[in-house]
């Protein structure tokens, strides 16, 4: 018999133990010999015991076997690197912390199944100590790590789709922080440019305070973008409350043929920042929105602080427009604003409305567009000052 045979036997001799009769002084513990061992064969995780001193695997479950394609018998046969082939540095490290601390925890291992396949694992260890005698009769104290092995394959599956999830999350964000600083600011330059085209031909007071308008409108553009890249650290509304942002993105549009009015209801406080960035965005994609299809000659913003959460109210004059909201962005059909308003108000468990139409009686009474947020856990701090942006 060899000394792995005897490690077998001495540890694990119950196994091959006669059974005592019922009342002996035997019995009850050999019917506690019976349950440990139900325990460990119909245990739901791999159970392995382990001598690291001599790397071999001393007695494994079925549930082992199972999770690693191995028969008990083929396992007994292998060394401990076998299963950790490119990790016994990690192995030993951990062994030696469950042989100093009596137990241990550890999720950096993988286990390499019969086919070659590494399965990341969760393992939790324990110190399990015997006589054993050796091969000149004399008992010898032993130590064996007993580990309970879970496979989380599955686990890790889903976090990285968690990641992923959230990439893809981020990615929107960044789409819809582009559309809503750039693409809208370079909209209303190319709006006022189109406006001011009759009147830089006679020339005069009017064609200069019109070449001022997008002069202005670039800059507030070029600060738009520099303020997306800072919102990427941290909120959009640095230096401005809520309602002072609101008033300047108002007025920001007003033109030639185009007043515009700012209005302000209910207790004015400050709100969570991802409410107050949504609603601010939502603001900048409506008025968008009002320079791009409106044709309309009044438009008017109203912020409703309510009880619990905030109201904002675009109201334009226009020719109105076919209301439903796209369930998916179409680059030939556009209707990304719409989208990305909704999922604002939505993600902050909020709601958006649009109240417009091309046919019938309501055609041409212009575009209601309202957007309600909740705001739990309202704040009172004032909002920190962004430093001014310069025209370079």
């Amino acid at each position: 018999m060899d000394d792995r045979e005897s490690r077998h036997q001495s540890a694990y001799s119950h196994r091959a133990e006669d059974h005592h009769h019922p009342g002996s002084p035997h019995s009850a513990s050999n019917n506690t010999v019976e349950l440990y061992q139900a325990v460990f064969d119909h245990s739901n995780d791999a159970i392995f015991v382990i001598d690291p001193e001599e790397d071999c695997i001393v007695d494994a479950n079925p549930r082992a076997c199972a999770m690693l394609g191995y028969t008990r018998e083929e396992l007994l046969c292998l060394p401990i690197s076998a299963i950790h082939p490119s990790e016994m540095a990690v192995l030993q490290a951990f062994a030696q912390s469950v042989f100093d601390n009596g137990r241990g925890w550890t999720n950096e291992l993988s286990c390499q199944t019969k086919l070659g396949e590494l399965l990341p694992a969760e393992i939790s260890a324990s110190v399990i100590q015997f006589n054993h005698e050796d091969a000149s009769g004399h008992a010898v104290e032993r130590r064996h790590i007993i580990s309970m092995v879970r496979d989380i394959t599955e686990r890790r599956q889903a976090e990285a789709a968690e990641r992923e999830l959230a990439l893809v999350e981020e990615r929107n964000r960044l789409a819809r922080e582009i559309h809503d600083s750039l693409a809208q600011g370079l909209t209303a330059i190319i709006w006022q440019l189109n406006a001011s085209e009759m009147v830089v031909k006679a020339g005069g007071e009017s064609a200069r305070e019109s070449l001022n308008k997008v002069r202005d409108l670039a800059k507030e553009s070029l600060q738009e973008a520099r303020r997306s890249v800072w919102d990427l650290r941290s909120g959009p509304l640095k230096g401005l409350w809520l309602v002072e942002a609101l008033e300047k993105e108002t007025a920001k549009i007003a033109g030639l043929n185009l007043r515009s009015a700012f209005n302000v209801t209910g207790n004015e406080r400050v709100m969570p920042g991802g409410v107050e960035a949504a609603v601010l965005r939502i603001c900048q994609e409506a008025l968008a929105n009002v320079l791009k299809h409106a044709n309309s000659s009044q438009v008017t913003v109203t912020a409703a602080y309510l009880k619990s959460g905030i109201q904002l109210t675009v109201t334009d004059n226009g020719i109105g427009f076919d209301s439903g909201i796209p369930l998916q962005w179409d680059k030939e059909k556009g209707g990304f604003g719409l989208i990305s308003m909704r999922e604002r108000a939505q993600l902050l468990g909020g709601d958006l409305s649009v109240k417009s139409s091309l046919i019938g009686e309501a055609k041409g009474s212009g575009t209601v567009v309202v957007a309600t947020i909740p705001a739990p856990g309202e704040r009172q701090p004032t909002p920190e000052k962004q430093p001014e942006a310069t025209d370079d």
